[in-house]
């Protein structure tokens, strides 16, 4: 599972800790204990926080990775680019269905017409 976080600004600061909880818990759950897990966050720019199978869940890395490496930068929000970033970069295995968790307001960012920019889906 690959985490695709918003960081951008229009995430209010209370939304961001509740994302960064949400991931803690998902690491906690005991079925979850077998998955590989990697992060990766956007604004302007996306990038990866932790490469996809370097942590699994329950591990003390992942949150502490969650709680110190995952922070909120602000910026605009590149939906559709952090999600091209997580498929070229993320090593899924052949074998394991793939899967993405996008955590996001949903707002993207529009040009003074009213259209969606080219980075959105």
């Amino acid at each position: 599972v690959v985490f695709v976080v918003d960081r951008s600004s229009s995430i209010p600061s209370s939304s961001f800790a509740a994302v960064k909880q949400y991931m803690k818990d998902f690491a906690q759950c005991p079925s979850t204990q077998n998955i590989a897990v990697g992060i990766n966050a956007y604004d302007c720019v996306p990038k990866t926080i932790a490469t996809l199978g370097a942590h699994t869940p329950g591990s003390v890395g992942l949150d502490f990775v969650i709680d110190h490496g995952l922070m909120q930068n602000g910026g605009l929000t590149r939906t559709a680019l952090a999600v091209r970033h997580m498929e070229a970069t993320s090593n899924f295995r052949d074998d394991v269905p793939r899967a993405a968790v996008v955590l996001t307001d949903g707002n993207a960012q529009v040009d003074v017409n009213g259209q969606m920019e080219g980075d959105y889906g």
